[in-house]
């Protein structure tokens, strides 16, 4: 999993920088980065020259929201969810 985890200090999210040591938090709630959705200010962006500033603020994601394609396996894994959650479309009698 090559995943960003975060951690809440109670005031922030911030990142778990080396992820080799992730295992000594296993007690705490971690937050798992999954991309897609990033807010920031122009302002936030000027200060700190990044996307991510000081202050990390999280959204609570169902897995399936937060589903992404890295690789050919979840491509497929996201073909299939495609095929079983299509909308049945009654034709018009005309």
């Amino acid at each position: 999993d090559r995943s960003t985890y975060y951690q809440h200090n109670g005031r922030t999210l911030k990142a778990i920088l080396d992820q080799s040591k992730r295992t000594k938090y296993e007690r705490e709630a971690l937050f798992k980065g999954v991309g897609g959705v990033v807010v920031t200010s122009v302002d936030s962006f000027h200060r700190h020259h990044k996307m991510l500033g000081e202050r990390v603020a999280h959204i609570v994601l169902e897995p399936r929201t937060a589903f992404g394609v890295f690789s050919p396996f979840d491509l497929e894994v996201f073909q299939r969810l495609v095929e079983v959650n299509v909308p049945q479309v009654e034709p018009l009698n005309s």
